[in-house]
């Protein structure tokens, strides 16, 4: 039987035998992150907050993007975080990256090349770099 009770939860490859199944909501900080094998027996779970908007797997972790909503639900409002396999947070948006753009509502992300990712929304497109704490914007004209 399926942890998930979200309609429409994110699921993404962590390897070849591992998947992991985000729900984006949660119910009373309930775990909402599971990563399950190719069986479907739950591994490991954890909670990463409420009102998710973007999953991304990457070699440093598990990076989630939150919309508005969620953002004072969050660990202690951040509204992106990267968090390890065990679901502890390494990388938080707001307490981590000294200049930033504030993100005004979630954004989508996409894998970009090595640790970087890159988020985007209806009015622009932005590159972020944690290892190199470095965060770059591109408006859409």
């Amino acid at each position: 039987m399926s942890p998930i009770t979200d309609y429409n939860p994110f699921i993404r490859w962590l390897d070849k035998e591992w998947i992991l199944l985000v729900q984006r909501r949660n119910n009373m900080h309930d775990d909402n992150v599971f990563i399950i094998d190719l069986s479907g027996t739950v591994l490991d779970s954890f909670d990463v907050g409420d009102a998710i908007e973007g999953v991304v797997i990457g070699t440093e972790g598990i990076w989630i993007s939150y919309y508005y909503e969620g953002f004072k639900e969050t660990l202690p409002n951040e509204k992106l975080l990267l968090f390890n396999l065990k679901g502890k947070p390494v990388f938080r948006y707001e307490s981590d990256l000294p200049e930033k753009p504030d993100i005004m509502e979630g954004m989508a992300l996409v894998k970009g090349k090595g640790s970087a990712i890159w988020l985007a929304n209806r009015w622009s497109r932005s590159f972020l770099n944690p290892r190199r704490t470095q965060f770059k914007r591109n408006h859409k004209h």
